[in-house]
């Protein structure tokens, strides 16, 4: 029986490391488009944010689907994600396990979009914290605190699959999917079998005397 095993923890941080530079280098090309070496332009703030959205949800939620369930890097690495109960993944799948992630980050970007356009970010920054407005230091904090958190979970995630025996990561749990190897492995199915204990019957065990024995007793 063909079956698709779990792919390991290597793999997995490989690929994402993939995708990272992808991305991260996707991002900073659209910053130099846009924001580098030039005076503040809200204009040009916003269509950064919208952009590295964009990349986002559709590196990571568009890209699976075309790509048969798996992003650039995984299919580097020749791994991919199914659901548990199937080997494939349908789009409202790919959807469920992909959109927190994207979904997380574009949140990061709306909030810096909505602020730091009509508050140049640059020059809060260079301001000493006690100069700052308590709403600057506010919202420098909430996106500080964001970004935190998503690389706390992510360190849970690959705690999860280092020291997990089928190498599931929390993700993993609570989407009902897997990350396996694209080749399947033959598996030999052992048949189960169930003993049932039954009950013995005693025997009655009868002696007989013979004839012959009969007659010298008799003489």
């Amino acid at each position: 029986m063909l079956r698709y095993k779990n792919s390991s923890f290597w793999y997995r941080l490989l690929a994402n490391m993939i995708d990272f530079i992808i991305v991260i280098s996707l991002i900073i090309m659209f910053y130099v488009f846009t924001l580098y070496k030039k005076d503040f332009n809200q204009v040009a703030f916003i269509a950064f944010c919208i952009l590295s959205s964009f990349l986002l949800m559709t590196y990571y939620v568009v890209m699976p689907i075309l790509m048969f369930s798996s992003t650039i890097g995984q299919h580097i690495c020749k791994i991919k994600m199914i659901t548990n109960e199937k080997d494939e993944m349908l789009n409202r799948d790919i959807l469920k396990r992909n959109i927190f992630g994207a979904f997380y980050w574009t949140l990061i970007l709306i909030i810096m979009g909505s602020y730091f356009s009509a508050h140049p970010l640059k020059e809060i920054i260079k301001q000493a914290e006690k100069d700052r407005k308590w709403i600057d230091n506010l919202m420098i904090a909430l996106v500080s605190t964001l970004s935190a958190n998503w690389f706390t979970i992510n360190f849970a995630n690959y705690l999860f699959i280092l020291f997990s025996k089928k190498r599931l990561a929390l993700l993993d749990r609570f989407s009902n999917s897997r990350v396996v190897y694209k080749k399947q492995i033959y598996i030999e199915e052992i048949k189960n079998f169930i003993l049932v204990p039954s009950k013995v019957q005693k025997r009655n065990i009868v002696f007989i005397k013979s004839n012959n024995n009969e007659s010298e007793n008799k003489g």
